[in-house]
């Protein structure tokens, strides 16, 4: 009979402890509930996103259209729209997904951790069976999941509300696994290459697919899934035994591969505009920083203090610098002593978790960067469970070091526990401080710029987004002022200062920002609409004009671009092009009231009080709150003689408080009285 048919006693003990497991984690991220907002992502991905007001037809299109932030992930986009039903616009209720899905996230990697260490027990030669395997793997689970639920490398994808990426995406990842070992374990005596054809196991393959589908839709670092199956493939399940059981292995991994590369093209489509070609910084510097990157993720877990947000991106790299030169050593000396132990002791367990740390780190390595980070905690959530795996497995042997099963020896087995408690609480209070940090933006930049003060533009730059939202101007400018000093050559950072100097009143260097900014990034459209906005307040239309042409000409469907110069037209008493402009923007975006609104205007300009009438009724149908849209509709329904349903607009824009309109109602009351007789 398969060896792996003795793991029918896994899930009882294991299970348990899962479920405990999983409890605990809730209770050391329960601070995690006060957290806000940050704005960084944060805004895009929640808080300033429309389109998450309204689960409906339209959004699921939006979602599975949309490269917004980067990515296209439409289930995480469904789970955050799903969030702002269920909890409102509030931080409380996307936190607390955050939390139960870390949680359910280390209960299937305690399950998983038990029954991995089992089946490579039980496949290893002259395996022992009984309770001493079982409480090996109960420590090793335990310590595992330990380690994944409570270390505080893991903070930055619980406490950051955009990284729910990360957790969906690992949910399904680490669920996909569980259902492959069920499926691989069912098919242990099959050669067939049509696993879907075997009515025993078709349905645990089936939902190893349809997870996987789930986790590309979530994140799509799980490109790498299907790699870590056939690793799964070579140790514990060893299912490359013959050439004919090899290519039926090889050939039921097909769909797993296609989906990768399907995901993978969408992925390098939606960050296009983000990757750093090989220009900015060569081959050589990237694959230092890599390698450096890999085995800092192993010293953080290792010794988990000075965890960053944003780890800034090197300037100087030198292959013979110490600290890239002994990542290199440290990285080759890993690698080798796994060889090692593979060729002397026939131990595959080291070179698999290595492997697979290897493996799942790889599209988050910089090798093609994206973004200026050298590297982020947040990349470690799922390729820590290699390490956590091999920290599970070491300790599970030292404290069988002696021969006697843990479940025989009352003084070993309470030591053992009380251990486990003490790691669980110290990386708990490691975890409650570091998730500190997130408190909001204001204390999120500080951490960072107090850690590497002068380094970090975007620390800096979104400091003073905050301070411009508070309304300390002078403090904005002078976090503006050393954004650019870092970094003089990045568009963005000007767009923001021009903001400031606005505030400020000092329209010349606003100006002169902008045009900067459009120098540095000439394709930036929006650019032109906030130029083309300080034209017009300094009364040079035919400037703004030229400006807003120049956006709709570079994106024709640009329908901010023709609803700002539709609003230009209107203010030079160009009426006709104003219309035509308007029309053009609501053409391509028929739910925008404000188009509606301003259009609704210009024909009342030109006297076309029926169109001005029906533009308003439209508006209102989109924003039915709109007081100032029912004066203005009553001021159209006056002009074309419907003196009582003008009244009837007066009284209900009064009624929601529009002071104008109480007047206009109450002097006209007495004739509607006399009408209504």
């Amino acid at each position: 009979m398969d060896s792996f048919m003795k793991l029918r006693f896994i899930p009882k003990r294991i299970l348990a402890l899962a479920f405990l497991l999983g409890a605990c984690t809730i209770l050391a991220y329960l601070p995690a509930l006060n957290l806000g907002f940050v704005n960084w992502d944060d805004d895009e991905y929640v808080y300033k996103n429309s389109n998450l007001s309204v689960l409906n037809g339209r959004f699921i299109r939006w979602a599975f259209t949309t490269f917004q932030c980067g990515n296209w992930h439409p289930l995480t986009w469904f789970s955050l729209g799903l969030d702002r039903l269920l909890w409102g616009t509030g931080p409380m209720g996307f936190h607390a997904t955050n939390v139960v899905l870390h949680a359910l996230n280390t209960m299937l990697v305690t399950v998983l951790a038990g029954m991995l260490f089992t089946a490579g027990e039980n496949s290893a030669p002259g395996s022992e069976a009984g309770n001493d395997l079982s409480g090996r793997a109960t420590v090793a689970a335990a310590v595992t999941g330990i380690l994944f639920g409570f270390h505080p490398i893991h903070v930055e994808s619980v406490a950051w509300i955009s990284e729910r990426k990360d957790l969906l995406c690992a949910f399904f990842f680490f669920a996909g696994l569980l259902t492959y070992l069920t499926y691989a374990w069912r098919r242990s005596d099959k050669l067939s290459p049509a696993p879907c054809c075997q009515t025993s196991s078709s349905r645990f393959y089936l939902l190893t697919l349809l997870l996987f589908i789930f986790s590309l839709l979530s994140k799509p670092m799980a490109v790498t899934f299907p790699v870590i199956l056939l690793i799964l493939d070579w140790y514990p399940l060893g299912r490359f035994k013959s050439q004919e059981r090899c290519s039926a292995v090889l050939m039921e991994k097909l769909p797993f591969f296609a989906l990768s590369l399907a995901s993978s093209i969408m992925t390098i489509i939606a960050q296009k505009s983000a990757i750093s070609p090989f220009t900015h910084t060569s081959f050589v510097p990237r694959l230092l920083i890599g390698i450096h990157a890999l085995v800092m993720y192993l010293w953080k877990m290792l010794v988990p203090v000075n965890l960053l947000p944003y780890y800034p991106y090197p300037r100087d790299i030198y292959l013979l610098s110490p600290e890239y030169l002994l990542a290199l050593l440290v990285a080759a000396g890993i690698t080798i002593s796994c060889m090692v132990l593979f060729v002397l002791k026939r131990s595959r367990f080291w070179i698999a978790a290595w492997g697979y740390y290897l493996v799942t780190l790889l599209p988050v390595l910089g090798i093609i960067q994206v973004g200026m980070q050298s590297m982020a905690d947040r990349y470690t959530y799922l390729p820590s469970l290699g390490p956590f795996l091999l920290s599970g497995l070491g300790i599970a042997y030292f404290v069988n070091r002696k021969g006697v099963p843990a479940s025989q020896s009352p003084a070993l087995r309470y030591s053992t526990v009380a251990a486990l408690g003490i790691l669980a609480l110290t990386l708990s209070f490691l975890t409650m401080r570091q998730a500190g940090i997130w408190k909001d933006g204001l204390t999120f930049w500080n951490y960072v710029i107090e850690k590497e003060p002068g380094v970090v533009d975007v620390a800096y730059n979104n400091r003073a987004l905050i301070y411009l939202e508070r309304g300390l101007f002078k403090e904005a400018l002078q976090d503006c002022n050393t954004t650019i000093s870092i970094n003089h050559g990045f568009a963005p950072f000007y767009f923001v200062r021009a903001e400031v100097y606005n505030r400020l009143g000092e329209y010349d260097n606003t100006l002169g920002d902008l045009t900067t900014a459009l120098k540095l990034s000439p394709d930036y459209v929006l650019g032109y609409v906030y130029r083309s906005m300080m034209y017009n307040w300094l009364g040079d239309h035919d400037k703004a004009l030229e400006d807003l042409t120049t956006a709709v000409t570079m994106k024709p469907d640009y329908v901010l671009g023709y609803y700002h110069r539709g609003n230009t037209n209107l203010s030079i008493g160009q009426y006709g092009k104003a219309i035509a402009d308007f029309s053009k923007a609501i053409a391509l975006d028929p739910e925008n009231a404000y188009v509606y609104i301003n259009r609704g205007t210009t024909y009342y300009k030109i006297k076309k009080y029926d169109n001005a009438v029906s533009d308003f009724s439209k508006a209102l149908m989109l924003v039915p709150n709109c007081p100032k849209c029912y004066v203005q509709r009553a001021k159209a329904y006056l002009k074309s003689g419907r003196k009582t349903q003008a009244y009837k607009d007066f009284d209900t824009a009064c009624k929601m408080g529009y002071q104008e309109a109480c007047r206009i109602s109450k002097l006209n009351a007495p004739l509607e009285e006399k009408n209504n007789r």
